[in-house]
Order: structure tokens, then C-alpha cells, then sequence
């Protein structure tokens, strides 16, 4: 996707590649793009985790989805 508009530039072999040529920043000067997305909840992976080949991450993402999940049938 692209917020602004797209530029494309012509490779050898018919190829060619494309790519937004204008930096988009909000009203107070932030950039909207290259910026990545800010995480809600953060999650380290720890030494442990890691020598036992656990995905922390995964795990941590999975317990808040069942947390929300429990959280709303509750509320039904």
C-alpha cells in the first residue's frame, strides 16, 4: 500500500520496480510511513525461554487472545 503516489522505474529484462517517492507526515510533523507499528504489550524473550525453544512472543500473543476471549464471553 501506499498513502502518496508511486514511482516506477524501469529494470533491465522488462522488469521494473516501484516504490512511493513522497515522505507523508501528520499535521504535527510525525511520520506515517517507515514508522512500523507501536506495540500494545510488550514482550521479552528471556535466556530460559530460548534454551528451552520456546516462542515467548507466541505464547504471550496467544494468552491475550484467550484472556480477551474469556473477557467477552463474560460479558454475554
Amino acid at each position: 500500500g501506499s498513502v502518496a503516489n508511486i514511482s516506477l522505474l524501469p529494470l533491465p529484462g522488462g522488469n521494473s520496480f516501484s516504490f512511493s517517492s513522497v515522505g507523508v507526515t501528520t499535521p504535527e510533523g510525525q511520520p506515517v510511513q517507515r514508522t512500523g507499528l507501536a506495540p500494545d504489550i510488550e514482550v521479552h524473550p528471556t535466556i530460559e525461554g530460548i534454551k528451552q525453544g520456546r516462542d515467548e512472543l507466541m505464547e504471550a500473543a496467544i494468552a491475550y487472545i484467550q484472556e480477551q476471549s474469556q473477557s467477552a464471553t463474560a460479558a454475554e
